[in-house]
């Protein structure tokens, strides 16, 4: 299982930025997404991004990720694909938010922002996830992190 989303992660044509601003294009085109999950997971999947086209693929995350204690969705994969961002972080109290995402004439802009903990937070590694749906496309995904906490996101082959 391992192996078949890290197949599906190295084909995929993504970039990964890491900026003090959102990226920016002046012909740019909302694109609507749905979070479908943003929660911990299990450490049995690798930190990275997952881009996945299929029922199958999604199952196959999704038991690795949370076992049978959180229900699969249902995912209309004619028009959509699902995005899973996997980080781990040496203390509590980290989250995702998804921003924006854009396409361009040549790309899809997914801007990420990165909200650190504030106050006291546990010295414990924890594994946290944002999972959304976005429109199918054949563009260059451009995946664009920011805020002040960099992500070590393994991304053999962009």
């Amino acid at each position: 299982m391992t192996v078949r989303l890290l197949i599906l992660f190295l084909l995929c044509d993504l970039t990964i930025s890491y900026n003090y601003g959102q990226i920016t294009d002046t012909t740019k085109t909302s694109c609507q997404f749905t979070v479908i999950q943003q929660c911990s997971y299990n450490s049995r999947i690798d930190p990275g991004v997952y881009i996945i086209e299929t029922n199958s693929d999604l199952r196959d995350y999704w038991a690795l990720a949370f076992g049978s204690s959180i229900p699969i969705p249902n995912v209309y994969f004619n028009s959509s694909i699902v995005i899973a961002i996997n980080q781990s972080f040496g203390t509590g109290g980290y989250t995702f938010t998804i921003d924006s995402i854009y396409d361009t004439k040549d790309k899809m802009i997914i801007n990420i922002i990165v909200n650190e903990p504030k106050g006291t937070t546990t010295m414990a590694i924890e594994h946290r996830c944002i999972i959304f749906t976005t429109k199918k496309t054949n563009k260059k995904i451009v995946l664009s992190i920011w805020g002040r906490t960099r992500l070590n996101i393994y991304n053999s082959g962009i």
